[in-house]
């Protein structure tokens, strides 16, 4: 299903006591909300001059996926903003967590493998009422519309 724009979704047909898997991915734009700024941040970061002060902002950082921020998670942003790469690396701009995932290590989000879908078994009722964090991959000041 299609979320609307504040990002709420709805799954229908869904039948008490069965066992439901909701797995987001997100379409759109690449450098949506990815600019220069977003770099600079990335390397104030590895520099240690103002590290990223939560894990979505470092998984943001982490454009290649690689499970740590890098010298080449900046070129890779550099490459995009500039238009010489159309996509990020495996073709993802976006990941998405659930809200209620706690990081055991918040400065280190790569701690563990966080999840990146929910599982609920029997469900019970007709509402599922569970919820993602959305992170825009290069995006690490928050300014992407969604899209």
């Amino acid at each position: 299903d299609i979320t609307d724009t504040s990002g709420q979704y709805c799954i229908y047909n869904i039948y008490p006591y069965i066992d439901i898997t909701v797995t987001p991915y997100g379409v759109g734009t690449p450098r949506n909300g990815v600019s220069v700024l977003d770099a600079i941040l990335i390397q104030r970061h590895i520099l240690s001059v103002a590290p990223l002060n939560s894990p979505f902002k470092r998984i943001a950082a982490d454009v290649n996926q690689s499970g740590n921020i890098s010298l080449m998670d900046v070129i890779i942003l550099r490459r995009l903003i500039l238009h010489v790469l159309d996509e990020l690396p495996n073709d993802r701009s976006w990941r998405f967590i659930p809200t209620s995932y706690q990081f055991p290590v918040p400065a280190n989000p790569w701690f563990e493998q966080f999840p990146e879908t929910i599982y609920i078994n029997e469900l019970s009722g007709n509402s599922i009422n569970r919820n993602f964090t959305a992170i825009k991959l290069g995006d690490v000041n928050g300014s992407a519309d969604g899209g």
